[in-house]
């Protein structure tokens, strides 16, 4: 079930770089601290990026720049 598991994570980490660079809609959810704000994309991928609080509850489009921990990361744009 290792081996299951680890395949898993790298199939997950494979389709998340087809967004880097991309753009994506953002639902943010929670804030981080920081200024940073997390939700879930279109596509269910969690997403983080640096924006206001006032945008927690919106749909905001991000462009990913980077995969970190799991999570794709970006700029609002």
């Amino acid at each position: 079930s290792r081996k299951l598991s680890e395949l898993g994570s790298e199939l997950s980490r494979q389709y998340s770089k087809r967004f880097v660079g991309r753009k994506v809609e953002v639902l943010f959810e929670e804030e981080k601290g920081g200024g940073v704000l997390e939700g879930l994309s279109e596509h269910y991928l969690r997403v983080r990026a640096e924006a206001a609080p006032v945008l927690k509850g919106e749909i905001v489009t991000v462009e990913v720049t980077e995969i970190e921990g799991g999570s794709l990361v970006g700029r609002v744009v």
